[in-house]
């Protein structure tokens, strides 16, 4: 694969990735007034895990992908400051 090709696939990604966002974010508003935030972020996280469960059943990537795609929710999750616990 050219150095050219893997640019335009990485901007194909982007482009779709950015896409998706914007529709996920269109169904939150309704998704959150039926079920709230913590249940669809649960609900999120069991549909990841399973994506890549069949990601890495199909061999469409490896352990170290997968473990790369967690740290990655992990720092977009915890990268900001957030308000004091209610704990």
């Amino acid at each position: 694969m050219t150095e050219r090709s893997r640019a335009q696939l990485c901007e194909e990604f982007e482009i779709s990735l950015l896409i998706c966002l914007k529709e996920l974010d269109d169904l939150m508003p309704e998704l959150d007034r039926r079920y709230g935030t913590r249940i669809i972020l649960h609900a999120m996280a069991e549909h990841v895990g399973r994506g890549l469960r069949i990601l890495l059943n199909r061999n469409i990537c490896d352990d170290a992908q997968a473990q790369s795609l967690i740290r990655q929710i992990a720092a977009t999750a915890l990268q900001e400051p957030r308000p004091p616990s209610r704990h």
